[in-house]
C-alpha cells in the first residue's frame, strides 16, 4: 500500500483519499506501525529501520497475530537493550486465517475471519491498549 497523506493522529482537520483498496487473502499478514519502530534505537545510535522490523515480522510470519506483535515488542526491546524509547510505539498486526481444508475441499464460500492484535506505549515507556 502507498502512503497517501500525513501519518494519522497528527493534525486534527486532516482528510485522507483512498488510492487504492486492498484486501487480505486467506493467510496474508497486514503490519502497521508508527515511525518509532523503525527509528527505534540502539544503544550505538543504529537505527532498526524498516529492514530490520520487517526481518523481525518474517521470523514469525506465520504465527499469530498475538505471537508476531510480541515477537517484534520483544526484538525491539533486545535491540534498544533495555533503553527506553525515544518516541511512541504502536503496532498493528491484522491477518486473516488461512481457509480450512474442509471448507477448500467443500468448495465453500465462507468467509476466513481476520484477527488483529495491537501493543503501544508512549515515550515515556508504558504500555497501552
Amino acid at each position: 500500500l502507498l502512503r497517501t497523506g500525513s501519518p494519522l493522529g497528527i493534525y486534527a482537520d486532516s482528510s485522507y483519499r483512498c488510492s487504492e483498496l486492498a484486501s487480505l487473502e486467506p493467510g496474508e499478514t497486514l503490519l502497521m506501525m508508527t515511525d518509532g519502530v523503525p527509528e527505534s534505537r540502539s544503544p550505538a545510535g543504529d537505527f532498526l529501520l524498516e529492514e530490520g522490523a520487517l526481518r523481525l515480522v518474517r521470523e514469525v510470519l506465520d504465527a499469530p497475530a498475538t505471537d508476531i506483535v510480541g515477537h517484534l515488542r520483544t526484538g525491539l526491546e533486545r535491540f534498544r537493550q533495555g533503553a527506553s524509547p525515544d518516541d511512541d510505539v504502536t503496532m498493528i498486526v491484522a491477518r486473516r486465517l488461512p481457509v480450512p481444508p474442509a471448507a477448500v475441499s467443500d468448495r465453500s464460500t465462507a468467509a476466513t475471519p481476520l484477527v488483529h492484535t495491537t501493543w503501544s506505549t508512549k515515550s515515556t515507556g508504558r504500555e497501552t491498549d
